[in-house]
C-alpha cells in the first residue's frame, strides 16, 4: 500500500543552494524510481537560466525552463504530486493549464527514450488519453519519438514547447492532428522540456 518515497533532493533545496540543476533532475528518475514512487516536490514557475540562477528562501527560482518543470508531471512517478509556490505564482500563467489537466495515476507507462544525466521522454497513459514529457539537461537536443503505440488512428495533439533558454518562462501551446505511427520532432531547448496531451479524434 505504499503511496510515495520521501528523500531526494528537489526543488526546496534552491532555496539556499544551486544543486537542483537540470541535469540533476534528469538523473533522478533512472536510478530513483527503480524502487517506486519519488515524492519531488513539483511546481516551480520562476524559472531562471542556470547562469543567472539565485537562491533564495521567499519567492524562490528554479533552474530549468518552464515546459521543463511541466514535463516533471509525467516524467517522475509520484502520485501525490503538489504545487509547490504559493497561488498567485500560477494564476494565470503559460502552462497552468496542463497541470490542471494531467492525472496522478496511470493505465499504462512507456519509457520511449533517455540517457542518465542528458535527457528523458516518458509516455503515460489515462483512459485513452495519452500524456508525453520530455526533459534535456544543460544541452539543446533534437528528439525523434515514434507514436506507435496510440490505439486509435487519429489524434489531437496539445503542445506545449519553450520558445527561447534565455527566456525560461516563455511558452507557446499549439495543436496539431497525428496518426497512430507518425514521429514527432521533438525540440528542447537548454534546460528544457516538452510536453504533449494526446486524445483520439472525436473524443
Amino acid at each position: 500500500n505504499l503511496a510515495n518515497h520521501e528523500g531526494v533532493l528537489n526543488l526546496e533545496y534552491l532555496k539556499w543552494s544551486d544543486l537542483c540543476t537540470p541535469r540533476h533532475n534528469v538523473t533522478v528518475p533512472f536510478p530513483r524510481m527503480l524502487v517506486g514512487p519519488m515524492d519531488y516536490h513539483l511546481g516551480g514557475f520562476r524559472s531562471m537560466t542556470p547562469e543567472t540562477f539565485l537562491a533564495q528562501n521567499e519567492k524562490p527560482f528554479v533552474m530549468g525552463t518552464r515546459c521543463h518543470h511541466l514535463a516533471m508531471y509525467v516524467v517522475y512517478d509520484n502520485p501525490v504530486p503538489m504545487v509547490s509556490d504559493t497561488p498567485t505564482a500560477y494564476i494565470g500563467e503559460p502552462g497552468f493549464d496542463f497541470i490542471q489537466q494531467v492525472p496522478t495515476t496511470w493505465d499504462e507507462i512507456q519509457f520511449l527514450k533517455g540517457e542518465v544525466g542528458e535527457f528523458v521522454v516518458i509516455a503515460k497513459r489515462k483512459g485513452k488519453q495519452w500524456f508525453l514529457g520530455a526533459m534535456t539537461n544543460e544541452l539543446e537536443r533534437e528528439i525523434s519519438v515514434r507514436v506507435g503505440f496510440l490505439a486509435e488512428d487519429r489524434y489531437r495533439m496539445d503542445a506545449w514547447s519553450d520558445v527561447d533558454a534565455q527566456k525560461p518562462d516563455l511558452l507557446k501551446k499549439e495543436q496539431i492532428f497525428i496518426r497512430s505511427g507518425d514521429t514527432i520532432q521533438m525540440r528542447l531547448v537548454s534546460g528544457g522540456g516538452q510536453v504533449l496531451r494526446l486524445m483520439p479524434d472525436g473524443l
